[in-house]
């Protein structure tokens, strides 16, 4: 998988929302292929919480 797969994969969970003028949340997301070529995507999408997903 190239890193612009990865970047798109990263990109479908990213989910930025202003929540308040100070506070924001789902402004954190991340992909990461394993040596068996596994995915993993996920990001931080309420209270500082990392969720990841198999894909």
């Amino acid at each position: 998988m190239t890193f612009d797969e990865l970047i798109a994969r990263a990109q479908s969970v990213y989910g930025f929302r202003q929540l308040s003028p100070e506070a924001t949340a789902g402004s954190v997301a991340a992909a990461l292929e394993t040596d068996e070529g596994h995915v993993y995507v996920g990001g931080v999408h309420r209270h500082g919480v990392l969720a990841w997903l198999l894909r």
